[in-house]
């Protein structure tokens, strides 16, 4: 049976679906964090002993970076979440 959107939105809510979308929301939110956070650990570590990504030094820097603004803005978007 083929759904209309007006009966599923009315579904979505009724069921209170902004709690939901909630915590599926935080669950992406902080997977996205803690593979930034393990990418940054192996950027770390391959300045220090040139073995995950062969000691470039550049990448790591890159790396780095992007890894503290990933986990900046996910702690920024989890302040808007609650």
């Amino acid at each position: 049976m083929a759904y209309t959107r007006r009966q599923i939105e009315f579904k979505f809510f009724q069921r209170g679906g902004e709690r939901e979308m909630a915590g599926n929301s935080r669950g992406v939110v902080l997977g996205s964090m803690g593979v930034a956070g393990l990418m940054g650990l192996a950027a770390i570590l391959d300045l220090a002993l040139g073995f995950p990504f062969g000691g470039q030094m550049v990448l790591d820097i890159m790396f780095i970076l992007a890894a503290g603004l990933v986990v900046y803005m996910g702690i920024d978007c989890m302040k808007d979440i609650r």
